[in-house]
C-alpha cells in the first residue's frame, strides 16, 4: 500500500510541474506579446503626434510667409518650411516602413507571431501652392481609431490608439491621442487599463 501511495503522489507531483512549466510558458508568452504591442502602441501614439505637431508648425511658417515684410525673410521662413515639411515626411515614411516591418512574423521575438496589418496614414497632403508644402489635411471628419493586434498559436494581445475627443487649445503642444489594451473578446479576468 505504501509503495502505490508513493507512486501516486510522485505522478500527481510530476503532472503538477508539467501543468505549473506549461502555464510559465504560456505567461512568458503573453507577456511578450503585450509588451510588443504595447511598446508599438506608444511609438506610434508618438509619431502622430510629432507628425500633427509639426503640421501645426507648417501652418505657422505659411502665416508668417503671408506677413513677411522682407523678401530676406520670407526666403528663411521659406527655407524652414521645406525643413519642417522633411521632417514630416521622414515621420510619414517611418510609418510606412514600421507597416512592412510589423508584418514580419519576428518582429515581437523569436516566437513566431501573426498579426492584423498596422494601421494605414489616414493623412493626405493637398498640392503645394506658392508658399510652398502644405499641411496634412484629414480626409474624414472624424480620426479612427487605430488598432494593433498580434497573436501566436494561443496568445493574443491588441491595442488601440485614438484621439480624444476634447479639442485643445489653439498652439496646444498638449497630446491629444491615448493608448490602451485592447481585446475584442475579453475575458472577464483580463486586465485592459491605459498604456
Amino acid at each position: 500500500m505504501m509503495v502505490s501511495l508513493t507512486s501516486i503522489i510522485f505522478m500527481v507531483a510530476i503532472t503538477l510541474l508539467g501543468l505549473n512549466g506549461q502555464w510559465t510558458r504560456l505567461t512568458r508568452q503573453q507577456i511578450s506579446l503585450d509588451r510588443c504591442v504595447g511598446k508599438e502602441a506608444l511609438a506610434l501614439k508618438k509619431n502622430i503626434h510629432q507628425i500633427e505637431f509639426l503640421n501645426s508648425r507648417i501652418n505657422e511658417l505659411r502665416a508668417l510667409m503671408l506677413a513677411a515684410p522682407t523678401p530676406a525673410i520670407l526666403t528663411t521662413l521659406r527655407t524652414a518650411l521645406h525643413g519642417v515639411f522633411i521632417a514630416q515626411e521622414a515621420a510619414l515614411l517611418k510609418w510606412r516602413l514600421k507597416a512592412i516591418h510589423w508584418l514580419s512574423p519576428t518582429f515581437c521575438s523569436s516566437t513566431l507571431s501573426a498579426a492584423l496589418p498596422y494601421p494605414t496614414l489616414f493623412y493626405r497632403r493637398p498640392p503645394a501652392d506658392v508658399l510652398g508644402p502644405k499641411a496634412l489635411l484629414h480626409p474624414a471628419p472624424s480620426t479612427p481609431k487605430l488598432k494593433l493586434s498580434r497573436s501566436t498559436q494561443n496568445r493574443k494581445s491588441g491595442a488601440l490608439v485614438w484621439q480624444s475627443t476634447q479639442s485643445p487649445a489653439l498652439n496646444s503642444d498638449k497630446e491629444t491621442w491615448n493608448a490602451r489594451w485592447y481585446d475584442e473578446n475579453p475575458l472577464p479576468f483580463r486586465w485592459t487599463g491605459t498604456l
